[in-house]
């Protein structure tokens, strides 16, 4: 179907869906977050590597701002090693991490 100007549309329904409360420390990776500030921590005796936290920005009302999901890459993290990265879409007042993500051990 090609949508012309003279196409009309009839909304359905809509589903939105979103874990409350999304883990952001393991026993192997913790994270923390000031300001616009997010550290990751390797918390095991062994190298993690694609080290990513994903993250939106909540809406007041309760619900996540458009569709954008904001990646931070850390990278490989040595044993002990923490890493801080500045986020310029982050704010810990109204971010909330959605996933957190490794490879290795």
């Amino acid at each position: 179907m090609t949508a012309t100007n003279s196409s009309t549309f009839t909304f359905v329904d809509m589903v939105t869906g979103f874990k409350e409360n999304v883990i952001s420390s393991t026993d192997k990776l913790s994270i923390t977050c000031v300001g616009n500030l997010v550290t990751a921590t390797n918390k095991s005796e062994k190298k993690l590597e694609n080290v990513f936290v994903y993250y939106r920005v909540l809406h007041s009302d309760g619900n996540y701002l458009g569709g954008i999901t904001y990646v931070i890459d850390f990278g490989t993290l040595e044993p002990g090693q923490s890493v801080e990265k500045l986020a310029g879409h982050f704010s810990a007042e109204k971010a909330r991490i959605v996933r957190i993500g490794w490879s290795g051990q």
